[in-house]
């Protein structure tokens, strides 16, 4: 599926931090919780994430000034082999010079548990629940559409994986991504092409890897993944053509690297080839494309 990644322009005036978020002062102070609170001024040039041609039309303004505040609570918990940290941020935007919807409110709820068995196997689980208005918020990796979305959009996304060390040197992970996204623009609002239409859907992510440490720092590794997208709205994204008319799945397979800088600072990345099977074989094709992706 192609995908587009887009910043938008916000530059922050002043802020006043009270504490950082997800507990990152319990690291310091050996406290398992934290609370804190930010405020701060800013100018935002492009309040809709617009694209160029669209923000050159005669008499179209869409910078603003404005304030955000933005609350927060975490905490974290340890001992020998689990750890377990929870927290959540609550982000409250007004923008003055917006004619409409002067202000935005975003949830954001994230979950973390790591259980070492042994020396030898671990499990990872994660969870990140958003409600949102801003795309980089809901779709943080890769986002599928730039604009700001009115109402109150939703987007979760869980994952599961485990470790094991094999023998020395080489290791493998197994795990499960579920990915949710729902948004509240729907064919009452606009008959054809609206965001639910368009961009409600589950994505599963199944995938494996074997890892080989060649270098004390560094791990070349071999991959398979299988995607599936669950388009699940009924609303029309062209016409005569339902949201789940675009239900597909995906078999990649990758070759990567993985580069251990410091404690801090990984740096990774994967190539290969995907074959893509749609569901609907009278409006898409069968595709086979290259892959790539890469993290710090």
């Amino acid at each position: 599926m192609k995908r587009l990644i887009t910043t938008a322009g916000l530059a922050a005036l002043g802020a006043a931090s009270v504490a950082p978020t997800y507990a990152q002062d319990a690291m310091i102070n050996q406290k398992p919780w934290s609370i804190g609170a930010s405020l701060r001024g800013f100018y935002d040039d492009n309040y809709l994430t617009y694209p160029k041609a669209l923000r050159d039309r005669p008499g179209f303004d869409d910078n603003t000034f404005g304030f955000e505040v933005a609350p927060s609570a975490g905490i974290n918990l340890k001992n020998e082999q689990t750890t377990f940290g929870l927290s959540y941020l609550y982000t409250f935007r007004y923008y003055i010079d917006r004619e409409d919807n002067e202000y935005d409110q975003s949830h954001q709820v994230n979950l973390k548990l790591s259980h070492a068995f042994n020396e030898r196997f671990t499990v990872d689980l994660k969870d990140s629940f958003v409600m949102a208005q801003e795309p980089s918020i809901i779709d943080p990796t890769f986002i599928t559409y730039p604009a700001r979305a009115e109402g109150d959009n939703i987007r979760n996304i869980a994952g599961v994986q485990l470790n094991a060390a094999i023998v020395e040197n080489f290791s493998a992970d197994v795990g499960y991504n579920n990915s949710y996204y729902n948004y509240e623009q729907d064919a009452g609002d606009l008959p054809i092409g609206s965001r639910s239409a368009v961009l409600d859907r589950i994505e599963h992510d199944i995938y494996a890897h074997g890892n080989y440490q060649v270098l004390p720092k560094t791990t070349l590794s071999l991959g398979y993944r299988y995607d599936m997208y669950d388009y699940t709205s009924d609303d029309l994204f062209l016409p005569g053509h339902p949201g789940n008319d675009r239900d597909n799945t995906s078999h990649i397979g990758t070759l990567g690297i993985k580069q251990h800088v410091n404690p801090q600072l990984d740096v990774s990345a994967e190539a290969g080839v995907q074959y893509t099977q749609y569901d609907n074989q009278a409006l898409f094709e069968d595709d086979v494309s290259p892959y790539g992706a890469a993290s710090i």
